[in-house]
């Protein structure tokens, strides 16, 4: 196993117990994406299908893992045609892996260019989260022509945005945050101001919990763990 770069022993006792708790884990997130997929949220259908496809917390069911992708493909749509940039992004990952359709190139370009144009806009008009894809399409070249140095500026900008909704309690925002500084994502990694949004994230997730919001009581027991 690899831990900070090295290669570290871990006795076959202990690595048994961690394949389980994360078998266990693996489990239970089933669960949930189950009951999300059958409320029509394209990501966990999609997340159910990576399950079913790598015998993860389930039966190892390749046929499962498509019907799945297909299903998470068809509520996709919907909100990509209406303007959702991340939904269109799912819809050219799913035509360019072949995931719940046959694999299509030119479909999977022109999702990724209109998933670009929809970013683009939204971050103009001050939506984090949209900044925070449009950098990582820069820095890649996923569908806009590869600019490290615009990805930079736009990473700073998405940072901004988010720091001003995080302390505004949008708890997404927060969320994001935590993943960005958590991994180093277009930023240094700083696991401190990573874990204080960690906190904060869960925190308002909590309540919009105790107000009655089913979806923010999953994000909360998730980020509990």
């Amino acid at each position: 196993m690899l831990e900070d770069g090295r290669e570290i022993y871990i006795p076959p006792e202990q690595w048994a117990k961690q394949q389980a708790a994360s078998n266990e884990q693996y489990l239970r997130d089933s669960v949930e994406y189950r009951a999300d997929c059958e409320q029509g949220e394209p990501d966990s259908c999609s997340l159910l299908a990576w399950l079913y496809e790598d015998g993860k917390g389930v039966t190892r069911d390749k046929a499962q893992a498509n019907r799945l992708y297909a299903r998470a493909v068809g509520l996709y749509q919907p909100p990509c045609d209406s303007g959702d940039g991340d939904a269109c992004s799912s819809l050219a990952a799913a035509y360019r892996h072949g995931q719940g359709v046959a694999v299509d190139a030119t479909k999977a370009d022109t999702f990724q260019r209109r998933a670009v144009s929809l970013h683009t806009a939204a971050c103009a008009g001050g939506t984090g989260d949209a900044c925070r894809r449009y950098a990582l399409e820069l820095f890649l070249g996923d569908g806009v022509a590869k600019d490290r140095p615009a990805a930079a500026q736009t990473y700073e900008r998405a940072v901004s945005l988010l720091d001003r909704a995080c302390a505004a309690d949008t708890a997404a925002a927060c969320q994001s945050l935590y993943a960005m500084f958590a991994i180093g994502d277009g930023v240094p990694k700083d696991q401190p101001r990573a874990d204080a949004a960690l906190s904060r994230a869960a925190q308002l997730y909590q309540q919009a919990c105790n107000r009655g919001d089913g979806k923010a009581c999953r994000w909360a027991r998730k980020l509990a763990r």
